[in-house]
């Protein structure tokens, strides 16, 4: 089983097991990336019509954890988990 997301079940489900992999969207990068983009854009700045930001495919239990401290740092205290 292969998730998408990497949800804090999701990286339960690979730490116990039952899931084999979930890419990690860099969450707070994200949001960070479109504030930037709205600054720009209000500045009159040219900004990309296409970003993704970061991907990372956690397939273990401790990395994944790390990768998703990380890409919660910000939003953690609001979203929780």
């Amino acid at each position: 089983v292969i998730g998408f997301g990497l949800t804090g079940e999701e990286l339960d489900s690979i730490c116990n097991g039952t899931m084999a992999a979930s890419p990690l969207r860099m969450i707070d990068d994200s949001g960070v990336g479109v504030a930037d983009a709205f600054y720009a854009h209000m500045q009159g700045k040219e900004i990309p019509k296409i970003w993704s930001g970061p991907f990372i495919m956690v397939d273990e239990c401790t990395e994944g954890r790390k990768h998703y401290v990380g890409a919660t740092r910000i939003s953690k205290p609001v979203m929780g988990y």
